[in-house]
């Protein structure tokens, strides 16, 4: 049995109507049913925020696999987002979770 993190934005999150739903981790879960599917995805999240959340939700976890879901915060003009750093935050993400 292995546990499967999902682990990003509001996206992964399933979010619909203003709340978290279960449309990403339901058929992930129904796909594996032997398998264990926790969603750690948070809302409006960036990868400068996954790096800071990462060890608390993810890591601690222990998961078998991590699936990675960030991007469309990172391009939000508004929050001075440049693809160097998004490339430089998802390779330290997968980088850790290697480990």
């Amino acid at each position: 049995m292995a546990k499967i993190l999902l682990f990003g934005d509001s996206i992964m999150g399933g979010f619909k109507n203003g709340r978290h739903t279960s449309a990403i981790t339901k058929p992930i879960q129904q796909a594996f049913p032997k398998d264990t599917v926790i969603n750690v995805s948070i809302s409006g999240a960036t990868t400068d925020d996954a790096l800071d959340y990462l060890s608390l939700n993810v890591l601690n976890a222990k998961p078998h696999v991590v699936v990675l879901a960030f991007g469309a915060n990172d391009a939000a003009v508004k929050l001075g987002m440049t693809p160097g750093r998004f490339n430089t935050n998802l390779n330290r993400i997968i980088e850790k979770n290697r480990t």
